[in-house]
């Protein structure tokens, strides 16, 4: 299995986290929730270094609006990025058309979220003539008491990135419980090889916990 994890696993920079991340996992995300001064200061600093590191890095993209988006993915279209993961919120034709830019910089590794919202196929089917690839968050669906299995026969082919992580006391991004690892492993076994896992903690030692026993799951 693929596992990679967050950028956020200590207080620091998105180079310091990679540094105590990269003999651990197969790739990491940059969690890139806006565009402000201070992030745009931080990457602009550590990118060329980050980017030439031995591992594969991912990105999140912001979170808080579409120009952010569009202004993260062109300042990354000439970097080699692993997938990037997007999220459906805000008026839907914006969303599209921020969609439809960004992937024709970046193609298939653009990816767009399912959400704790439970609004995803509103904003899917929106975007479904472009192809899209997704993002199949494990964590939404399981805290929205949904089948992960009936999600993924309606759109297996476009699942390019999973995203895991537990739900404890109807909280997400929480540490699995022994149920939520066996499910998820035996589904994963089942439906993919080769589709790249991010555990989203944010707790470095929490985060290697999971990490380990995906990495040797049987």
């Amino acid at each position: 299995m693929i596992v990679g994890t967050t950028s956020w696993q200590i207080p620091g920079t998105y180079l310091e986290n990679l540094k105590i991340l990269k003999d651990e996992v197969d790739f990491v995300e940059l969690l890139i929730y806006s565009w402000d001064e201070h992030i745009q200061s931080i990457i602009k600093k550590e990118s060329e270094e980050l980017f030439n590191s031995d591992i594969k890095l991912s990105i999140h993209l912001p979170t808080d609006n579409m120009k952010s988006i569009r202004n993260v993915c062109s300042y990354f279209k000439d970097f080699n990025v692993y997938r990037l993961t997007m999220h459906p919120f805000g008026e839907i034709e914006e969303f599209k058309d921020t969609f439809r830019y960004c992937q024709d910089i970046f193609k298939k590794r653009l990816c767009v979220e399912n959400l704790e919202d439970g609004k995803f196929f509103e904003y899917y089917n929106k975007i479904k003539e472009y192809n899209p690839s997704i993002t199949m968050d494990w964590g939404h669906l399981t805290l929205l008491g949904e089948n992960p299995e009936y999600f993924i026969s309606r759109v297996k082919s476009k699942i390019k990135e999973i995203h895991f992580h537990g739900i404890q006391n109807g909280k997400d991004h929480s540490l699995p419980t022994k149920e939520q690892y066996k499910s998820f492993i035996k589904t994963y076994k089942k439906y993919f090889k080769d589709t790249p896992v991010c555990v989203e903690l944010f707790k470095l030692e929490e985060t290697l916990q999971v990490v380990e026993v995906l990495k040797n799951a049987k």
